[in-house]
């Protein structure tokens, strides 16, 4: 049961110290072209960021090249090793709600839609200039990232960047403006809007148990009548056939992370008056 009278800690989470965007030049490309005129080519062509080193390349898979072993029946049959030679990092997801409750991969990766008249293969030249055009955004990416306790965790700040990678990977070749992703919104905005979200419940846990209920907090709030439907008249972006309002909800778990860093004694819901990481924290009164 929620306690609607407890005074909602007023934090600031850390963001992330993040490392400079390093770009791996690309000196040669594979052939596009396929071994088994029955598995074209497809889209082979990636890009990648190591997000713990900074690190931004282009890798291309060599699966459309190598022959397919008669014992692989379906392609959960491929050895995990060689799918990840082909595949490697964690592909980034447009929506949630994985992506965003389970910690930053430390090796994302966004397929380049190519191979088609608006977006051909790259060659050399073009895969270099999609990495200086990407080097700014894969930098704001970094730099918006929550960090509590040694886990990185999404922002919105960070997604919607994440999101625009996508895009300027993808056929349209065009980032979008910030509204097109206001269905992202960090859980911090939501408790300050609307304080009787705060459960501090969950500061009596041990912190690796926090993990399972933000992972709630960031599937349902705002979901039903049993989580806050308010806070979609507030947040959240309306679907355009008008069936609702969509709401990806980030950051929960580093805000009760910090919040939990910050009790005095550790795991207990106590006002403390200060933080080692994120400076002055106050505690605010439910209005």
């Amino acid at each position: 049961m929620m306690n609607h009278n407890s005074a909602v800690p007023e934090i600031e989470v850390a963001r992330f110290a993040a490392p400079q965007v390093s770009v791996v030049p690309v000196t040669d490309v594979i052939s596009p072209e396929p071994r088994d005129l029955w598995r074209p080519a497809g889209h082979y062509q990636q890009v990648l960021l190591a997000t713990r080193t900074g690190e931004l390349r282009i890798h291309e898979s060599t699966e459309h090249l190598e022959p397919w072993n008669p014992a692989w029946q379906a392609i959960n049959h491929v050895p995990r090793e060689t799918w990840e030679r082909w595949h490697p990092g964690t592909l980034f997801a447009h929506w949630g709600p994985h992506m965003w409750f389970e910690p930053v991969p430390e090796l994302l990766s966004w397929t380049i839609d190519s191979g088609v008249a608006e977006l051909p293969y790259l060659d050399v030249a073009a895969a270099n200039a999609l990495l200086k055009e990407l080097t700014p955004h894969a930098q704001t990416l970094l730099n918006g990232l929550f960090a509590a306790t040694g886990d990185l965790d999404w922002s919105a700040d960070s997604a919607r960047v994440g999101r625009n990678i996508e895009r300027i990977c993808s056929q349209s070749r065009q980032a979008a403006r910030p509204e097109a992703d206001a269905d992202l919104v960090d859980y911090a905005r939501i408790v300050y809007r609307f304080p009787r979200v705060y459960r501090p419940e969950m500061l009596r846990q041990p912190m690796d148990h926090l993990a399972e209920e933000c992972e709630s907090i960031t599937r349902f709030l705002g979901a039903n009548r049993h989580w806050h439907k308010e806070v979609k008249k507030i947040f959240g972006m309306p679907h355009r056939d008008g069936s609702g309002v969509g709401l990806e909800v980030l950051g929960a778990r580093a805000w009760y992370r910090t919040a939990l860093m910050d009790g005095d004694p550790p795991g207990r819901c106590a006002p403390v008056t200060g933080s080692p990481r994120s400076g002055q924290r106050r505690h605010r009164e439910p209005g």
